[in-house]
């Protein structure tokens, strides 16, 4: 009877929890509706579109013009070279495109498609909430609010949103790795790696410079990913260290080229010359050529043409440290030991 009444005790636990989750969803759900009715509102309040819509337009035609020219074998040297992505655009343009809608028409499909994509973000982190045993996983998506993404005038970019999902998309894939490594062979390896670096060019070829991210991120996952014990059986455990570092290699060379491979096939302007690209778009978005060129950090005007000495590593720690907000940091911070203890 004892057994029963727990058993019937922790069922109606879980259906609680399900509800109470089910209602959050719910709420998040129409607060995510609320943002994408009130930046409708500001840009016609604002009267129309900003400088960054208008280039995302033409940065789909650009590349779209190069990709088909190369094709064709037609000259492209005089359409402009993009180095931004446009996975996060591509599809509202041709729906505009085959519509016949104007470039306002276009901007109202790429900002649905946008918070279609926080929606999607808020979903992949409740997963991988519960994928970590937390309690009240429904937190994850209210934590997404706090991004940089729902505040001011990333609000109503349509580049932002569309990397924060891509990147957790990445995170969550990486996480799925881990797990499914463990029952490890060669074979799962393989497959996780194909998965995962498919995933990464979608991610990277919205920014080139986050290059550096996905393949650090992924080889930090991979060596906790290969069990030692299961490598081989093999008498000595410098062996065991040599071989996993070998498959760790095999694993990072196999999602460096397949990476490269997706994220130049969503970028049709780079079909033509594809490492010469990757090269030019890295140095351009790293040394802040574009714009103004510079990018203001702690009150100052930087970037390769004014600061001496300016490296990658500059625009790394710049881009990192003026992008998260304080509730970021802390998430940051407080997710560590979460992150270690799920490895």
């Amino acid at each position: 009877m004892n057994i029963e009444a727990g058993k019937n005790r922790q069922k109606a636990i879980s259906t609680q929890r399900v509800s109470k989750t089910s209602i959050i969803t719910i709420i998040l759900l129409i607060s995510f509706l609320l943002l994408l009715l009130s930046s409708h509102l500001l840009h016609e309040h604002h009267g129309g579109i900003t400088v960054d819509e208008r280039a995302e337009w033409y940065n789909v035609k650009y590349h779209l013009a190069r990709g088909i020219g190369f094709l064709k074998g037609a000259d492209t040297s005089e359409v402009p070279v993009s180095y931004y992505g446009i996975a996060n655009t591509i599809l509202p343009y041709l729906a505009s495109f085959k519509l016949g809608l104007p470039i306002r028409d276009y901007y109202r499909l790429a900002h649905v498609f946008s918070v279609a994509c926080a929606i999607a973000t808020a979903y992949l982190l409740r997963w991988t909430s519960r994928v970590c045993t937390l309690n009240n996983s429904w937190l994850a998506s209210v934590m997404l609010l706090g991004s940089p993404a729902f505040f001011g005038y990333s609000l109503m970019n349509i580049k932002d949103i569309p990397i924060a999902f891509t990147y957790t998309l990445y995170t969550c894939t990486l996480l799925w790795f881990h797990r499914y490594m463990g029952s490890f062979s060669g074979r799962r390896l393989t497959h996780g790696t194909i998965i995962a670096a498919a995933v990464a060019g979608l991610f990277t070829s919205l920014r080139l410079t986050l290059l550096p991210v996905a393949f650090a991120t992924f080889a930090f996952t991979t060596y906790f990913s290969i069990p030692v014990s299961n490598t081989n059986s093999l008498p000595a455990p410098g062996l065991h260290n040599r071989r996993r570092l070998r498959l760790l290699a095999y694993s990072c060379a196999m999602h460096a080229l397949i990476t490269f491979l997706v994220a130049t096939l969503l970028l049709p302007a780079a079909w033509e010359n594809p490492i010469s690209f990757f090269i030019n778009a890295f140095h351009t978005f790293r040394d802040y050529t574009i714009w103004d060129g510079c990018t203001l950090y702690r009150g100052e005007c930087t970037s390769k043409l004014i600061t001496k000495g300016w490296t990658t590593a500059n625009y790394l720690l710049q881009w990192g440290l003026s992008q998260p907000t304080l509730l970021n940091i802390f998430n940051f911070l407080a997710g560590i030991p979460v992150a270690l203890s799920a490895l």
